[in-house]
This record gives structure tokens, sequence and C-alpha cells, in this order.
């Protein structure tokens, strides 16, 4: 998915805080950016838990980019137990609303339910780095928005080629499908911070 999606509060030096009042009073824009912040980390620390349920809650109040951060949270389990049926209902209630990048991560969850009958992308990783370099960096092209030029086996994705966390995750759903044909650890994922790290790890598990 490119990166036109609203992820971020608009206040550079915010935190929870500068919108907890607003919150208290059934604010969901408010409860929307305490997520943002307790997500990426802004103004205080990371806490993957608390950001989902700030997401859940301006969902609740009918936030449509709330909803989409929640289901895709909840699809991929961050922050909170993957529910694969819970993730999509907030998905649908966000496309149901307008929401483009919603009806993009609706795709990617039937695609990864429903592969297709052409030569899936797992079978031509096999032949080698050469081909799995390919493979990642088309994706990492069109769900980006870069240059393939920009992609190389030393590019950061957050440094270099701008990925933010939504992104991340929405590329952990795309490797399960297109490559892997299977769901991927947590932990083993989130130690993979560059190309060429996602190329050998992929190299080794196929």
């Amino acid at each position: 998915m490119k990166k036109d999606k609203k992820v971020s509060c608009e206040e550079s030096n915010c935190s929870p805080e500068d919108f907890r009042k607003a919150a208290e009073k059934g604010e969901a824009k408010a409860y929307f950016n305490m997520g943002v912040c307790y997500q990426f980390g802004k103004g205080t620390r990371k806490n993957s838990k608390k950001a989902v349920e700030c997401y859940r809650k301006a969902a609740e109040l009918g936030l449509p980019d709330a909803m989409l951060n929640f289901g895709i949270c909840c699809c991929i389990g961050e922050g909170v137990e993957r529910d694969l049926k819970e993730g999509e209902k907030w998905l649908r209630k966000a496309d149901e609303l307008g929401c483009e990048d919603a009806k993009d991560a609706l795709k990617q969850l039937e695609e990864a339910a429903n592969p297709t009958e052409k030569e899936p992308a797992s079978s031509k990783c096999k032949r080698g780095k050469k081909e799995i370099f390919e493979v990642v960096r088309d994706i990492l092209v069109e769900q980006l928005g870069v240059e393939p030029e920009q992609v190389t086996l030393k590019a950061s994705l957050t440094d270099d080629l701008g990925a933010d966390s939504i992104d991340l995750a929405e590329l952990v759903m795309l490797f399960e499908s297109e490559v892997f044909q299977t769901g991927l650890p947590d932990e083993e994922v989130e130690r993979l911070t560059t190309v060429g790290e996602i190329v050998d790890y992929i190299h080794r598990k196929l």
C-alpha cells in the first residue's frame, strides 16, 4: 500500500498527554492521535497494546482511519491477539466509509485466503537469492511507492525506504500470502530491518 494513509498526528512533538483531555470528552480523533503516539513512540515509549486500545476506542466512535489501523493490528496480532475475523470486520467498516487503504487491505486478505493458480512466488524464490530479491523488490516498490533503484540489499526498510509500522505490518501479510503461504513468527520478523536480511531469511526458510 502506498504511503497516502493518515497514520500520524499533525504535531511533530506531540505526546499522548496532548490529546488525553479531548479523548476523555469522547473525541475520536484524539484517541486516534494517542494511538499514533503510542505506536510510534511520540513523546512516550512505544506501547503497541495501548496503541491498539486507543485505535479501538476511536474506531468505535466511527473514525475510518482508526478502523483501518485497528483492523490491521487484529489481522497481524500487533498489540492484540491475532483475530482475522475481527480484523476483517473493522476493515470492511472502514471500506464502507470510503477508506481506500481498507479496500487494499481487504484485497490482500482475500488473496491470502484464496491463492491463485498461477505459479506462486515461493516456487520462483527456490531458484536462488537473485530471484528472491526480485520478488521482494517488486513487492516493496508496489507497496511503498519507491523507485526500483532505491531497493538495494543494504537499504533499510524504515530509514531508506520510508516504511512505518503499518507498512511493515502490511508487508508481513504480503510475504505470508505471496512468498511463504503461511504465517510468520512475529519475533523473527521484527529482527528483519534491511532488504538483504529479508532476502537471506526467505532463502533459509524456503
